[in-house]
């Protein structure tokens, strides 16, 4: 999901939307070793242009899409296989059960044809956009656009030619992103201790701190 909304952020080909794919690939580029040759593989070039456009079209319409589609198939196959979960302490045999298909098949298609018909429809205006020249506009009002986004914050606050801790600014605007992501995707693993009680305090408060951190810097990312 998150490639899908880093790749679709730079079709409209915008203001906005350039500077954010900007600050994007420039986080892969500060990467030691690995990072230039990532950067220039996002963009197809040395910088963000008409080549990345077409590259990121590619992902977001066909490469992520036959991905995520092998992805829910395989959980598909483990829940026929497995079985569904259910909550500590409620017996199996207590909970509703359905038929997957056609009954859970069926519901679930009409329920994404309505989540479609909503997403399309404001699309579809967006869509209509001019693109003169084939350089990014501005749809609307853009006050600096790489730093009101997020990821532009952060690293515009951490930028720093002095080195904190053997690492420069940018570097570690990098790991806590890196550590942010890391604890919530391994979230299933310590939400919860070893004889299955719940830690949830210690997710909330988790929750509200990246709350926070995410809230700080993008209002930093704007007023700077």
């Amino acid at each position: 999901m998150l490639g899908f909304g880093f790749s679709g952020y730079l079709l409209p080909w915008n203001q906005i939307s350039y500077f954010a794919t900007k600050v994007g690939t420039d986080m892969a580029s500060s990467v030691p070793i690995a990072g230039p040759p990532m950067a220039r593989f996002l963009r197809g070039g040395d910088d963000v242009g008409a080549a990345t456009l077409t590259r990121f079209f590619a992902f977001h319409v066909m490469i992520l899409p036959l991905i995520t589609f092998g992805l829910v198939g395989l959980h598909l196959m483990l829940v026929q296989f497995h079985g569904m979960s259910t909550p500590s302490g409620v017996s199996a045999s207590r909970l509703a059960h359905m038929k997957f298909l056609p009954n859970f098949f069926l519901r679930e298609l009409v329920i994404w044809y309505g989540v479609l018909a909503v997403l399309g429809t404001p699309g579809r205006h967006l869509s209509l956009g001019a693109w003169p020249e084939g350089r990014p506009v501005c749809l609307g009002p853009c006050r600096h656009p790489a730093g009101m986004v997020f990821p532009g914050g952060v690293l515009h606050s951490e930028a720093d030619p002095q080195p904190r801790l053997v690492l420069r600014g940018e570097l570690l605007g990098l790991l806590g992103f890196g550590l942010l992501a890391a604890g919530w995707v391994a979230l299933p693993f310590w939400a919860a201790g070893r004889n299955g009680e719940h830690r949830a305090r210690l997710v909330t408060g988790a929750g509200v701190f990246l709350i926070c951190y995410l809230a700080t810097f993008t209002i930093l990312g704007y007023v700077k």
